[in-house]
């Protein structure tokens, strides 16, 4: 979105339910050995056990219970076709997708989107080889046009293939203005070589803000939407409180509701399960005790917010077991999460 247009958004009776979103991660057990990430810690156990995400059967039984229970989108964390570095998993990861989850007969009857990961395409791969991120950056997204665009499955609002971007600030506008490029350019030369006009979001903190929307923020004005990942701050070392974190969310949500109606930029609101990334080896000691009553409440008050605008929300997540990011079914708790997510959404599920 250049600065100085709105995005027209559907409203009331046009728009039948909501899209509920989960971010859903393709790289368990792709790599064989210490490259597992399943060896690099979680807290959960999941029901599938330390799966394949190459697997159909497995992305089958996760669409059916995502069909079941109320999801109707994958945000699906995506870093581009890989080769440029042998040594990391994202063409494992561009393989899952294209082998495993697409190959799944329910993908009829669920969407699927590309959360692009800034930092492990960019940052991790291109800019450690000495690669251009821009020039990467675009090849991935016209990489990504010609295999997934088009696809019956793919999430498009106002007929436009809907993009998230990890950390559009922090880290992709970031390298880009690095090597002399401006944000704004490079989108709109990737959809002119897309023949297409594509809606980017936002997903992450670094531009999002608990505190509310600047919105003479230069990248706000580039991106249609803006996601937050968590939705509040998570000191590390300190456990956060759920009360704590609900009215914060209650009310920042709020704020940036309002913001976008203004300003004519989509708002995507979080909902969380819990968060733990104490046994992840990279980890900050972050914890907010996994509760199903209240990541009920979560949806709900993203839920509210949603219905008066984007009609959208985003759960982080269902399977990012590293932090606990997990609603998909457990050892520990069964379909719990599952089952607080169908009950919150109500009426309005499709």
């Amino acid at each position: 979105m250049t600065e100085g247009t709105t995005l027209s958004l559907p409203k009331g009776k046009e728009v039948e339910g909501l899209t509920v979103g989960v971010l859903y991660y393709l790289w368990w057990g792709l790599l064989p050995g210490d490259k597992d990430t399943w060896k690099l810690g979680h807290s959960l156990t999941p029901e599938l056990g330390e799966y394949d995400s190459k697997d159909p059967g497995v992305a089958e039984q996760h669409l059916r219970w995502a069909n079941q229970y109320g999801i109707n989108l994958l945000q699906v964390s995506w870093a581009g076709p890989g080769k440029r570095d042998p040594s990391l998993d994202n063409d494992e990861i561009d393989l899952a997708l294209k082998e495993g989850l697409l190959k799944a007969p329910s993908i009829a009857k669920v969407k699927f989107l590309l959360v692009y990961e800034t930092e492990k395409a960019l940052g991790a791969e291109a800019e450690k080889l000495g690669y251009d991120p821009k020039k990467a950056f675009v090849e991935d997204l016209l990489y990504a046009n010609q295999n997934y665009f088009d696809h019956a499955s793919y999430f498009r609002l106002e007929g436009r293939p809907v993009v998230m971007i990890w950390k559009t600030r922090a880290v992709l506008n970031s390298l880009l203005q690095k090597t002399g490029h401006e944000l704004s350019e490079v989108l709109q030369e990737i959809e002119r070589a897309c023949n297409q006009d594509l809606l980017w979001v936002s997903l992450g903190e670094d531009i999002y803000s608990p505190k509310g929307p600047d919105l003479e923020e230069p990248t706000l004005k580039v991106m249609d939407g803006i996601a937050p990942l968590l939705g509040d701050d998570f000191p590390a070392g300190e456990e956060k409180p759920w009360k704590e974190y609900l009215d914060h969310v209650a009310t920042s949500y709020t704020l940036w509701q309002e913001a976008a109606q203004r300003a004519g930029f989509i708002f995507v609101p979080a909902a969380l399960p819990g968060f733990d990334d104490r046994h992840f080896r990279f980890g900050r000691n972050r914890f907010m005790k996994m509760e199903p009553r209240n990541f009920k409440e979560s949806v709900r008050v993203a839920k509210e917010v949603a219905r008066g605008g984007s009609k959208w929300i985003s759960i982080y997540g269902f399977n990012e077991w590293f932090e606990s990011g997990g609603i998909e079914p457990t050892k520990e708790y069964g379909m719990l999460f599952l089952k607080a997510l169908e009950s919150a959404l109500g009426g309005l599920k499709d």
